[in-house]
């Protein structure tokens, strides 16, 4: 029974220590991959640039709620230094779905399984949002607390002055 109980023990400590992923106020990881268009993605290559990753998926309606405030963020921000990233959590068989979904925003999108992103944790829930300032700090972990759906107003009040920056 007590080697039952380490067992279960270091498997409790190993998924905390991989659940927890990034951390705030530290480099960001690299994301790296091909997005759906077909283009190359490297997170350094955004260096001195405020980067928004977001986690979603085609199925997920809060996903898609908070999409277009994401979109209309970018568009008003784009030219002064903020890109997007959206990561699908889909499968490779539902990227028909997410290229259709993704018509509708001028934002880039990447699959789950073309995207090394080693660093950032398990993906347990979904949306989550990081941000990252231009010196490639993590600002904002959408891993950590109670998930937040992105909206005009937490974009303005928290992206937006990194953007000034």
């Amino acid at each position: 029974m007590y080697r039952y109980c380490l067992i279960f023990a270091a498997c409790v400590v190993s998924g905390a220590v991989f659940a927890k992923g990034l951390e705030l106020d530290k480099p960001a990881p690299q994301i790296e991959g091909v997005m759906i268009n077909g283009k190359p993605f490297k997170l350094s290559d955004y260096n001195g640039k405020v980067v928004l990753v977001n986690f979603w998926a085609s199925w997920c309606d809060p996903c898609r709620e908070e999409m277009p405030a994401i979109d209309a963020f970018y568009r008003k921000y784009r030219d002064r230094g903020f890109e997007v990233i959206a990561i699908s959590m889909d499968t490779d068989d539902d990227l028909p779905k997410v290229q259709k979904v993704m018509q509708a925003f001028s934002f880039p999108a990447m699959m789950q399984s073309e995207t090394e992103m080693d660093g950032y944790g398990r993906v347990w829930r979904i949306p989550i949002t990081v941000v990252i300032d231009r010196a490639g700090i993590v600002r904002r972990n959408g891993f950590e607390g109670d998930p937040v759906l992105m909206n005009s107003k937490i974009l303005e009040d928290t992206v937006a002055p990194l953007i000034a920056k």
